[in-house]
């Protein structure tokens, strides 16, 4: 079976080769129009949940600042406390040696 080939079917398959080529041409810049769509969407997307992170990493910033605060004002209260209550030990114990050296002496002196 010899195929004939005549101009005629040479023009159409022509014709449809440039018609697919229009078609793949129109086809490729819709895909490259469609990535930078999406690449501008990613972008977007990328952007807003970053204001969003930054926006709730500042607020634990706050709310940690705000506790290491309101811990380093019951501390210092504490340790103020604490040293108050040394002083007064520090105090009971010199008055107690005072006293104790008192006894002694009272107890010499009532030995002789």
């Amino acid at each position: 079976n010899k195929i004939k080939i005549n101009n005629e079917t040479i023009d159409s398959l022509k014709k449809k080769v440039q018609e697919l080529t229009v078609s793949n041409q129109e086809l490729n810049d819709k895909l490259k129009q469609s990535n930078i769509e999406h690449e501008n969407q990613i972008d977007k997307n990328n952007k807003a949940m970053n204001i969003k992170y930054d926006s709730l990493a500042n607020s634990y910033k706050e709310k940690l600042q705000s506790i290491q605060d309101k811990y380093k004002s019951v501390l210092d209260k504490e340790r103020k406390k604490a040293d108050a209550y040394k002083e007064k030990a520090i105090g009971a114990h010199n008055m107690n040696k005072i006293l104790t050296s008192n006894i002694e002496t009272m107890q010499a002196m009532s030995e002789l």
